[in-house]
């Protein structure tokens, strides 16, 4: 759910079977919610210039555990791409780190 600001999500149009069907973007505004299915492909940003704030909700608990457990890995100085993969690997996800300048490059976004 979209609490403050503006967030832009790229995703895809999925079935009741969670089938991907069609790439679409949204720009979700305070109190709208978005579904983002385990499995479909998806991003997000910051589409404003004030901060935004989400609240992501997850089911089944358990996954809160890999912000926690990414987060350091991100915010180190030097990053360490085998830990990030082993955390990766751990929650069984396909990242592609290498689309993040892609996206901000076709969105004018400016990275930190």
């Amino acid at each position: 759910m979209l609490l403050v600001g503006k967030v832009v999500v790229d995703g895809y149009r999925c079935t009741p079977a969670r089938r991907a069907t069609s790439l679409i973007r949204v720009a979700p505004g305070p109190g709208d919610l978005v579904l983002k299915p385990r499995g479909i492909s998806h991003a997000f940003w910051n589409g404003g210039d004030d901060p935004a704030r989400m609240l992501e909700l997850i089911s089944p608990a358990g996954f809160e555990n890999y912000f926690r457990e990414l987060a350091p890995l991100l915010a180190a100085a030097d990053r360490d791409e085998a830990a990030i993969g082993d955390v990766v690997g751990r929650y069984q996800l396909d990242i592609d780190f290498g689309t993040i300048p892609l996206l901000a490059e076709r969105h004018g976004l400016a990275l930190a």
